[in-house]
C-alpha cells in the first residue's frame, strides 16, 4: 500500500497540479497560516508537491515510521537547509585534548540494553523550543544537555539561554551561521549561562549582552566513544547527550520509528534524551529543536544500534558535579510482564537507620566507598 501511494504522489508531482492538489494546499495553508506575495504561491505550490513526494517515499523505506505533509512542506531544499546548517563545524577534527568518557564494561552495556530510560518523564528535559529560521541547533543541543546534567547534579531543572550563546560564544562558533555544542561547553565553562527569562531566545544574532548573573555552571566536558552501547549506557548512567546527525530525512517526518536514515554527513545538532523498545525494536528517543508540532511533540525516535543519521558519530557532554548522580529507575522487561526496581542512592536517614539496625544486632551491612565510574567524574 504505502509503495502504491509512492508512485502515484511522486506522478502526481511530476505534472501541473490538479484541482485536487490546489485544494489540499490551500487546506494546509489554513492549518499552517501561510501566506504568501504575489507571483510566489506557485512556487510554493510545486514545493509542496516536490515535498509530499519525498515523503511518500520515505513512508515506504521506513515501515516503522510515518512521513508527511507538515510546516516544513512549502520550503525547498536550499531554505530548509537554514535548520541543520552545521555540516563545516561537524566536518572538522574532534579537539584530542577534550576527554573521553572512561569505557563501560561489557556487563554493564549488557544491563543497559534490558533497561528502558526516559529523561522527559524523569524530569530532567525542559520543553521542547524552537531555533526558528537560525542557525542555531548547536545552542540547542548544547543547552538541553546542560539543563539535564545539572538538575541530576541535584539542581532544580532550568531553562537555560540559548541566545546568550547566539550571541557571546564565539569560540568557533558563529550564532545563527552554525556550531558545535562542544564549543558551547568550553564557553559555559568560562561564562556561566543566565536563564531563559533573563536573556530570552530571538531567533538572530545580536551583541553580547549577558550581565554577567549566570544562574548555570558546568565544570568540565567529555565525548563519548563513537559506540551505541557505551551511549546507551552512559545515557543510563549520566543522562542526555548531545549529538550531531544528518538531518536531510528529518524534513517530512511525523511520528514512529525511523529504520531507514542516512548519515552520509552531520549537519545538526539535537539531544538523545531516551532509549526504549517497540516490539522487538530498540530506538533512541531525541530531543529536536524544531518546535512542539514538528513529528511526536518535537521529538523523533530513531533505529537503536544502526547509527541511524550517523548519530554515534559525536556524541558528547558536559559535567556537572553535584550532590547526587542517579542511576535512573529503571524498568526490567519481563515475559509476561513488567516489573519496576528503583535505582536511586540511598538517602543519608536511609543509611543511618540500617547502621541502627545493624548496632543492634538485627541486621549486616557492608559499606563501601562509591567510585568516581557510579557518583560522577571531574576533569582537572
Amino acid at each position: 500500500m504505502k509503495l502504491i501511494l509512492a508512485l502515484v504522489v511522486a506522478t502526481s508531482a511530476q505534472h501541473t497540479p490538479t484541482d485536487d492538489d490546489r485544494a489540499e494546499f490551500a487546506k494546509w495553508k489554513i492549518q499552517h497560516g501561510k501566506g504568501y506575495a504575489n507571483g510566489e504561491e506557485e512556487m510554493r505550490l510545486q514545493n509542496y508537491l516536490l515535498n509530499r513526494a519525498k515523503a511518500a517515499e520515505l513512508d515506504v523505506q521506513n515501515p516503522l515510521a510515518n512521513f508527511g505533509v507538515n510546516q516544513f512542506s512549502d520550503l525547498s531544499e536550499e531554505e530548509f537547509a537554514v535548520y541543520h546548517n552545521a555540516k563545516h563545524y561537524y566536518a572538522q577534527p574532534r579537539d584530542p585534548s577534550v576527554p573521553e568518557w572512561p569505557a563501560y564494561s561489557e556487563k554493564q552495556v549488557a544491563k543497559a540494553l534490558e533497561d528502558d530510560i526516559d529523561w522527559v518523564a524523569k524530569g530532567a528535559v525542559t520543553p521542547v523550543k524552537n531555533q526558528g529560521q537560525c542557525g542555531s541547533c548547536w545552542a540547542f543541543s548544547a543547552t538541553g544537555n546542560i539543563e539535564g546534567q545539572w538538575q541530576i547534579a541535584g539542581h532544580p531543572l532550568v531553562s537555560v539561554s540559548e541566545q546568550q550563546l547566539v550571541d557571546c560564544d564565539h569560540n568557533g562558533d558563529q550564532g545563527c551561521q552554525g556550531g558545535l555544542p562542544e564549543n558551547a561547553f568550553r564557553y559555559v565553562m568560562t561564562k556561566g549561562l543566565e536563564t531563559e527569562q533573563q536573556y530570552p531566545y530571538t531567533g538572530r544574532g545580536g551583541s553580547c549582552e549577558g550581565q554577567g548573573s549566570p544562574a548555570v555552571h558546568i565544570d568540565g566536558l567529555t565525548t563519548i566513544q563513537k559506540d551505541e552501547g557505551q551511549m546507551l549506557t552512559f545515557l543510563q548512567h549520566k543522562g542526555p547527550i548531545s549529538i550531531g546527525v544528518d538531518a536531510g530525512q528529518f524534513q517530512s517526518y511525523r511520528s514512529g520509528i525511523m529504520t531507514s536514515c542516512s548519515g552520509r554527513s552531520l549537519d545538526h545538532g539535537v539531544l538523545i534524551v531516551g532509549y526504549g523498545t517497540q516490539g522487538r525494536r530498540a530506538y533512541w528517543k531525541i530531543k529536536n529543536s524544531w518546535g512542539g508540532s514538528f513529528g511526536e511533540s518535537g521529538y523523533i525516535r530513531v533505529a537503536y544500534g544502526e547509527n541511524c543519521a550517523g548519530l554515534k558519530n559525536d556524541a558528547s557532554s558536559s559535567v556537572v558535579k553535584g550532590g547526587r548522580s542517579p542511576e535512573p529507575t529503571r524498568t526490567t522487561r519481563r515475559c509476561g510482564g513488567t516489573s519496576w526496581r528503583s535505582m536511586e542512592r540511598p538517602t543519608t536517614a536511609t543509611v543511618r537507620r540500617k547502621l541502627a539496625l545493624r548496632s543492634s544486632g538485627r541486621m549486616s551491612i557492608s559499606l563501601r566507598r562509591p567510585t568516581p565510574m557510579s557518583w560522577g567524574i571531574s576533569w582537572r
